[in-house]
C-alpha cells in the first residue's frame, strides 16, 4: 500500500513526498522478508526510479545494483526482470559518463530480450534506446539514430501512439537530431511528444516543462 500511493505522488511529480514512503516500504520489507526477496528488489527498483526521475543517478545507482543482484541470484541471468533491471542500471550510469560499462549492460539487456521475445518486444526496445544512448553520448550519430528510430517505431506498434514511454523515444530521436542541429527534424517530434505529456501527466508536470524548454 505505501508504495503503491508512493508512485501515486511520484507519477505527480511529487518527489518529496514519495521518497520517505518508498524508502518506508524497503524497509519493512527488508525487515519481514529478508535482504534477497524478489519484493525487496522491487521497492529498491522503485525507490531508484523516484531518484532518477529527480536526476540523482548517483542516489540510484547502488539502489539498481542491489536489485541486479537479488534477480540474478532469485531468477538467473536471463531472466527479462534481469534484463530491464540492466536498462535501467545503464540508464543511471550513462548520465554519469560511464559509457563503457552501462554500454555492456545495453548489450547483455538487448541479447536477453531478443533471445527470449524477438526484436518486436518493448524490452527490446527499451534496451535499443540504452545502447543508442550510449552511441550518442559518444558523438556517434549514424549509429544511434537509427537504433532509436528502431526503438520508437516497436513502441508505437506495441503501446500505441499515446503512450508515455513513445514520447521517451520521440524526445531522444529529438535529441540525436538536436546534437546534429537538425533542428527542423527534431521539431514535430518534441511537439507530438509534447501533445502526449500534456495528455497524460497533465500540463503542470515537470516532464512537460523540460519538453517545453527543449521545444523552445
Amino acid at each position: 500500500a505505501l508504495s503503491n500511493l508512493a508512485g501515486s505522488h511520484e507519477m505527480q511529480g511529487k518527489f518529496a513526498v514519495a521518497e520517505p514512503l518508498y524508502e518506508k516500504a524497503l524497509r519493512i520489507r527488508r525487515q519481514r522478508l529478508g535482504n534477497d526477496h524478489l519484493d525487496v528488489a522491487l521497492s529498491l527498483i522503485k525507490l531508484a526510479s523516484c531518484f532518477e526521475s529527480q536526476r540523482k543517478f548517483t542516489a540510484a545507482e547502488p539502489l539498481l545494483k542491489g536489485a541486479l543482484r537479488i534477480l540474478r541470484e532469485q531468477l538467473g541471468d536471463h531472466h527479462l526482470d534481469v534484463a530491464e533491471c540492466l536498462c535501467n542500471l545503464a540508464n543511471a550510469l550513462f548520465r554519469q559518463d560511464r559509457f563503457a560499462v552501462a554500454h555492456a549492460m545495453c548489450e547483455e539487456a538487448l541479447a536477453i530480450c531478443s533471445d527470449h521475445l524477438g526484436y518486436d518486444h518493448e524490452c527490446v526496445a527499451a534496451a535499443l534506446s540504452n545502447l543508442a544512448g550510449s552511441h550518442e553520448m559518444q558523438g556517434k550519430f549514424a549509429v544511434a539514430e537509427p537504433l532509436y528510430e528502431k526503438a520508437l517505431r516497436i513502441r508505437r506498434q506495441r503501446l500505441g501512439n499515446d503512450h508515455l514511454d513513445v514520447a521517451l523515444s520521440l524526445i531522444k530521436l529529438a535529441s540525436c537530431f538536436e546534437s546534429q542541429r537538425k533542428f527542423t527534424a527534431a521539431e514535430p517530434l518534441l511537439k507530438g511528444a509534447l501533445r502526449i505529456l500534456r495528455e497524460q501527466l497533465g500540463d503542470h508536470h515537470l516532464d512537460v516543462a523540460e519538453c517545453l524548454c527543449n521545444l523552445a
